[in-house]
């Protein structure tokens, strides 16, 4: 029984070590597009974005850097330019790389005004370029007035139209920052908030069941200043008053789970806002605010149902690791009932059986 039990808790552990290992196995590693030092990043691919009220991926990495940066090739192929959306301005131009495997690395945001004439002939006839070459330098966003930083946006695709998590092809970044997990969530299938890891059990309502657990996670990039979303999550059951576990649920963000960067987004996020007894409503908050003071927020869905979770539930843990390997877990102790015997006990624990149904 007592093997049985270790076993358990460590196959768990190595499925979390497993799938993060194969993130770091993609090599060798290619030099940074920007020389600049050091690298800032902003978004990641699979950083919820909204197009218009149409949630999305935002499907590449963001370089901050100053106007006028100059980019360079990271890997050689077939040259493509031009115009990557209908509104032909300096904001949507691309340069785009073919390497020989089929995989096509774009870069958005580069002024064309900056291009080398000799690297634009080469893209209308389909030429080569190599690795090392200079593509452009990054536009200057606020000449649209739109507050937007200056950056370069870097899109890696597969050779099977899956778009890839620009970052595991980089060297590593040095960062010690740790993600951050604000909060975990059970809420039931019309987004009504159950019970939290603050405050326990929050509605008196009867005859429902989790549909979802929510964690409110980011993580920030050193020397970065925006939340962005983390490598990897991980949520375990806690058994025994917490001397097992067994995983629940996972999320890679290594690449998007569809073939563009709409498809799977309500799978990933919790997109509809969450709803309190109280009134209170959160939601996904993913531009920041002018003054700095509200930082973005991101709420990530897990559906739960009663064949996944195991009998003698006493908790929850979630475990979120970011691309450096930092980690950050949260615990989350399910209340014991008061061992003296009352209509109200009783009245709170059919509630806590309904919440968790192997509640102990």
């Amino acid at each position: 029984m007592a093997v049985n039990k270790v076993f358990s808790s460590l196959a768990a552990t190595l499925a979390l070590l497993v799938s993060f290992s194969a993130f770091c196995e993609t090599s060798p590693r290619l030099p940074w597009p920007i020389k600049n030092l050091p690298i800032v990043v902003g978004n990641t691919a699979c950083t919820l974005q909204f197009y218009g009220d149409k949630p999305a991926f935002h499907h590449g990495l963001d370089i901050l850097d100053p106007a006028g940066t100059p980019v360079y090739a990271p890997v050689s192929g077939k040259i493509a330019a031009g115009y990557y959306y209908r509104i032909k301005i300096p904001y949507t131009f691309e340069i785009s790389i073919k390497e020989k495997d089929g995989t096509v690395w774009q870069f958005h945001h580069l002024d064309p005004r900056t291009i080398p004439a000799s690297l634009l002939n080469l893209a209308s006839r389909g030429g080569n370029i190599s690795n090392g070459a200079f593509l452009g330098r990054i536009y200057n966003a606020s000449e649209m007035g739109s507050g937007i930083s200056p950056h370069v946006h870097i899109n890696v695709i597969s050779p099977k139209g899956r778009y890839q998590e620009p970052l595991r092809f980089f060297p590593t970044l040095k960062d010690d920052v740790l993600p951050v997990i604000r909060g975990m969530y059970l809420i039931d299938s019309k987004n009504r908030v159950l019970a939290d890891d603050q405050k326990g059990l929050l509605s008196a309502s009867r005859g429902f069941y989790p549909a979802a657990l929510i964690v409110d996670a980011f993580d920030v990039i050193s020397p970065s200043m925006v939340e962005t979303t983390p490598a990897s999550i991980r949520v375990f059951a806690l058994l025994d008053g917490g001397k097992r576990q067994t995983l629940l649920g996972g999320k890679d963000f290594y690449q998007l789970p569809g073939h563009d960067f709409f498809s799977g987004v309500s799978e990933v996020y919790q997109v509809k806002p969450l709803l309190f007894p109280d009134g209170r409503i959160l939601k996904n908050q993913v531009e920041i605010s002018p003054d700095l003071k509200r930082a973005r927020r991101f709420l990530f869905r897990f559906p739960l149902s009663k064949t996944k979770i195991p009998s003698g539930v006493s908790g929850l843990k979630t475990v979120v690791r970011d691309f450096a390997g930092n980690q950050a877990v949260k615990t989350w102790i399910f209340p014991k009932p008061p061992p003296v015997s009352s209509a109200q006990f009783h009245k709170a624990a059919k509630l806590a059986h309904s919440l968790y149904p192997a509640f102990d």
